[in-house]
């Protein structure tokens, strides 16, 4: 491309009527974009998707958690649920303190068993001594030593009981039998081995630790109040329905004609008010070093703003040659790959001149004008149509070539 058509290009960014539009539609640009990027475009799109979909399978409450009455899955416990429903026990799911409290007051602690599942350990000492000074009998799933000391501190953990292989129908799942003479463990005879051992008053489904000593998965306070399941998963829908774990989770679940199955939530997780603030967590020298810092930037800022003198006087508006101006903007242009937009401010230049050299007005029709032109050129009107109206390079060397041959038109027009 000459200076002369790099002039032209830059000096008509806008175009005159008889131009035909250059630049690329908005929809075109957008096209343009979602083809360069469509891998990452794509990518964050999925990714959106997937969290999405693990959003709303996990936001289910309590009804998708481990052994909870309201979940079907084989981890759930919907199973036991329903039959303790069927003989005649009200059973109701709570999943905050306040909601267990309730409940076990609405139906009277000498009615109701409490079934106390804290599998993450949310509660704290004081949430759980106000449970277990509201609640009469009392059912502990897999409890830790926290939640012992306020329900049973005469039960104390005894490590945990290695897993049973618990493949195929089950028949093959390592057992333990009672070894004790408590009415419930021996109706329901043996059940799945594993979980947590403990240590108390009564113990059932004796085993040996590694610490030495008797412990069990099932265990009694010795008032008789507190009853403690070492292997939950007895109570689940995988497992209820082999061996006695379906007659032990009855039996110690269906005394009473209430059942509250308390597994607290988020929601329980106390948030301490008295927490201390940031700044009681600085050291103490942070705060003079801060300070120090301070008047050192102050006085940095005073140094640097010092004038040495005079401010220098310029007379404005500065003058700027059109010819710098306009290879500016062709740079600008070629800096952004523009080739459409430079192409239509050429044709705009070049229909403009040809249009007041024959005379034919500022509002006349391109078409007009390329056929002025093809009546004093030596090239056919499809060429001349096709060289004014229909080119449309697309990249730097196309409008190169066409730039020259639309100069080479104009010259030749104009000539004659």
């Amino acid at each position: 491309m000459n200076e002369r058509n790099l002039t032209e290009a830059a000096e008509n960014p806008g175009g005159d009527k008889p131009v035909i539009t250059a630049g690329g539609s908005t929809g075109e640009t957008m096209r343009r974009v979602f083809r360069k990027w469509r891998f990452w475009i794509l990518l964050g799109a999925l990714t959106v998707v997937v969290l999405a979909t693990i959003f709303v399978l996990r936001s289910g409450g309590s009804d998708r958690g481990i052994l909870s009455p309201g979940n079907p899955a084989p981890n759930g416990a919907m199973a036991a649920a329903e039959i303790l429903r069927q003989q005649g026990v009200d059973v109701e799911a709570t999943e905050t303190l306040q909601q267990t409290l309730n409940a076990v007051e609405a139906a009277g602690a000498e009615d109701t068993t409490l079934l106390v599942h804290d599998r993450l350990g949310l509660l704290e000492d004081k949430q759980l001594d106000k449970v277990a000074e509201a609640s009469g009998r009392t059912v502990l799933l897999e409890p830790s030593v926290t939640v012992l000391s306020a329900f049973a501190p005469d039960i104390h953990t005894a490590g945990v009981v290695p897993q049973a292989d618990q493949a195929g129908n089950g028949d093959d799942a390592a057992t333990i039998e009672p070894q004790c003479r408590r009415s419930h463990p021996q109706a329901a005879g043996t059940i799945d081995r594993g979980g947590s051992a403990y240590r108390g008053p009564v113990m059932c489904y004796l085993m040996e630790n590694e610490q030495g000593g008797p412990s069990a998965l099932y265990v009694q306070s010795g008032n008789g109040e507190v009853t403690v399941i070492g292997n939950g998963g007895i109570i689940s829908n995988d497992r209820l329905r082999f061996h006695g774990n379906a007659a032990l989770t009855l039996r110690t679940l269906g005394t009473e004609s209430n059942l509250v199955w308390y597994q607290p939530s988020l929601a329980d997780v106390a948030i301490d008010q008295n927490a201390p603030e940031l700044g009681e967590l600085v050291p103490q020298w942070v705060h003079l070093a801060g300070i120090w810092l301070v008047i050192v930037a102050l006085l940095g800022v005073v140094w640097q703003a010092r004038r040495p003198g005079p401010l220098v006087v310029e007379p404005l508006p500065v003058v700027a040659k059109a010819a710098e101006t306009a290879e500016g903007r062709a740079r600008l242009y070629q800096d952004s790959r523009a080739v459409q937009r430079a192409a239509g401010n050429l044709r705009a230049g070049t229909l403009r001149r040809l249009a007041s050299h024959f005379q034919l007005g500022t509002g006349v029709a391109a078409e007009a004008v390329a056929s002025a032109v093809a009546a004093h050129s030596s090239l056919p009107e499809h060429d001349v149509g096709r060289i004014l109206l229909r080119s449309q390079p697309s990249t730097d060397a196309e409008l190169l070539e066409w730039a020259q041959e639309l100069d080479q038109l104009e010259k030749e027009a104009t000539a004659k």
